[in-house]
């Protein structure tokens, strides 16, 4: 505390000590102190090329918006195109640069063929399921996605793409057929939402919504889908419940691969320790790889991971196994 109290009463750099005394002896002094000190923090922030792009994000996409009537924002990657409704977090870190997913979208395309069926689990705007459906089709796509409002933004982003036949389901994915309360989050902040504890140190939860929740094998029951041979999975640390619920589908020999978020500092949200994930997964013959989301570089996992990447599930009999295995090593 003494060495706190000495910080606090070093003289401002920018005045000195007599113009700043006499700043603090008035109210208005003391309110233009703090809106400089305000100001000097944002500026020192826009130095942080990181830090600048998210207040382009925040602050400079609602602008652009509003001088070009919501102009749909184009994204390309890996040869394939597609346009996003300028709205949430997904399009607007794309527009203000900063990486949203390009390796693991890369690494999508990369697996999935024309015929294949691909589950998208988290879908959020609908990134993976767009570009996913542009490869394959969309009738062969399904995107679940929980909170109405970003629901309808991927029901937008469908439209605007001439992606309507993606099969959408408003609903979460879990242990079991019941019902949950979201926490949802700020605008712009809606690849957040959670149905546990809002553990990311950026998460603003503004509210709650009553979800219906599914499972895998219920939903796969219900719509006779005869099989599933890609599936993302992105639910902010509920990924044991999921996996749970899809028990019948993990059994099978031709169970899909699976690639999900393995970040422990989610999971402490629901209460449990990512490595149960992994024993469930082994449990049912999968082999277990990483997906460096800053490289796209494929590694096996070992015994220093650390529960802070994307995890790839696959099981011999996937027509991506003895590549990936190949990658990883």
């Amino acid at each position: 505390m003494a060495v706190a109290r000495a910080q606090q009463t070093l003289p401002d750099p920018i005045l000195n000590p007599g113009l700043k005394n006499f700043l603090e002896s008035n109210p208005l002094g003391r309110l233009g102190i703090r809106a400089g000190r305000q100001m000097r923090q944002w500026l020192r922030a826009l130095r942080d090329p990181v830090q600048h792009k998210i207040w382009m994000r925040q602050w400079i996409l609602p602008l652009r918006n509003l001088v070009v009537w919501n102009r749909p924002i184009p994204v390309s990657i890996d040869g394939t195109s597609i346009r996003m409704v300028p709205r949430g977090e997904t399009a607007g870190d794309i527009w203000a640069g900063l990486r949203c997913e390009t390796h693991e979208v890369s690494f999508i395309l990369d697996v999935v063929e024309p015929g294949m069926t691909f589950f998208d689990v988290g879908a959020n705007a609908g990134l993976f399921s767009l570009l996913a459906a542009k490869k394959i089709g969309s009738k062969n796509v399904f995107a679940f996605e929980p909170c109405s409002a970003t629901c309808d933004l991927l029901r937008q982003n469908l439209r605007l793409n001439h992606l309507e036949d993606v099969f959408v389901t408003q609903a979460a994915v879990g242990e079991s057929v019941s019902e949950g309360v979201l926490q949802v989050n700020a605008r712009g902040r809606d690849a957040l939402n959670t149905l546990g504890q809002p553990v990311h140190p950026s998460s603003v939860v503004v509210g709650q919504e009553k979800v219906r929740i599914t499972t895998i094998d219920a939903f796969i029951a219900d719509h006779q889908i005869p099989r599933v041979d890609v599936m993302k999975v992105d639910i902010e640390g509920a990924e044991l419940m999921l996996f749970r619920g899809a028990r019948e589908l993990l059994r099978r020999e031709d169970s899909p691969l699976i690639i999900y978020e393995g970040f422990g500092f989610l999971t402490r949200g629901f209460g449990y320790h990512p490595v149960e994930i992994l024993w469930l997964l082994e449990s049912y013959g999968f082999t277990l790889l990483l997906l460096d989301g800053d490289t796209g570089k494929i590694s096996a996992l070992d015994a220093n991971y650390q529960y802070d990447s994307m995890v790839i599930a696959v099981k011999p009999g996937h027509p991506a196994y003895q590549r990936l295995c190949g990658a990883a090593q």
